[in-house]
């Protein structure tokens, strides 16, 4: 992968941060999760070019993880935003990184782990420990509730996210009163992935209608600006097109429930 030429782009700032934890702006995650994944993926292609693609680095395969759900209300717990660590924070959505690695004398796949700078939890921490921590089997939510609130999991290959992803930013702007909702980071908005989705849409199977993966309700210029709805949909056998021929599932994904994440990436 190629430095950007830009010194305040996302990349080029995700390189020069001191830290991984110091990627973070609060409220930002889609963001910080890209930058994270810019920083691992260009260490792994620099580790490759030295070693001529004999680096252990060379077994991890990390994936963006988008977590919410169809009522865009996932109570999760250790999360920094709450101030009572005993209560959960109830998210539209979140986003994480997670690393697989394959051990090559046995052949066998080592524990993923996960990479959340809003947690509390360690940094890494194994998934398995994560998912338990995290959401505590749902067993905080009443029994008739729990379909309700139970997280989903949109997973993406990084290197397909970072290709992919765009977004202006503008879901956090308030057009009515003109101010943000949280401040915006000072680098650059990630626009790559616009030439690639550009018009992104969602197609709705049952009834064949089209509907604009809208960003926001508050203002019609923010539909072309972002595809961040279209990772933060959890619904499933839904095509979103304007991928210019490139498959569905390699720009957007693909979902799962909890146990069906457990039983793919904690063995």
């Amino acid at each position: 992968m190629n430095k950007k030429t830009d010194t305040n782009s996302a990349a080029s700032t995700a390189l020069s941060c001191s830290s991984e934890r110091s990627l973070r702006n609060p409220c930002y995650c889609e963001e910080n999760v890209w930058r994270l994944a810019y920083r691992k993926v260009h260490e792994q292609d620099i580790n490759n070019h030295h070693n001529d693609g004999n680096n252990n680095n060379n077994n991890e395969e990390y994936h963006v993880v988008f977590i919410s759900n169809e009522e865009k209300c996932c109570p999760m717990f250790q999360q920094l935003a709450a101030e009572n660590e005993a209560k959960p924070c109830f998210w539209d959505y979140h986003v994480i990184l997670i690393c697989t690695m394959n051990n090559n004398k046995e052949g066998k796949m080592m524990p993923t782990v996960v990479l959340d700078m809003d947690s509390r939890a360690p940094f890494p921490c194994l998934l398995q420990d994560y998912l338990l921590s995290s959401f505590r089997k749902l067993e905080f939510i009443e029994e008739e509730y729990r379909h309700i609130y139970a997280p989903k999991f949109r997973v993406i290959k990084a290197r397909d996210y970072l290709k992919y992803f765009y977004s202006d930013r503008m879901h956090m702007y308030n057009s009515k009163t003109n101010t943000w909702n949280a401040p915006p980071p000072t680098y650059n908005c990630i626009m790559n992935g616009l030439e690639m989705t550009k018009n992104c849409t969602e197609i709705n199977t049952n009834d064949g209608k089209e509907n604009d993966c809208k960003e926001s309700d508050d203002s019609d210029d923010n539909n072309n600006g972002s595809n961040l709805d279209c990772y933060i949909d959890m619904s499933r056998g839904e095509k979103k097109s304007g991928v210019n021929n490139v498959q569905n599932s390699q720009v957007y994904g693909e979902v799962f429930t909890l146990e069906e994440l457990e039983n793919k990436f904690c063995g």
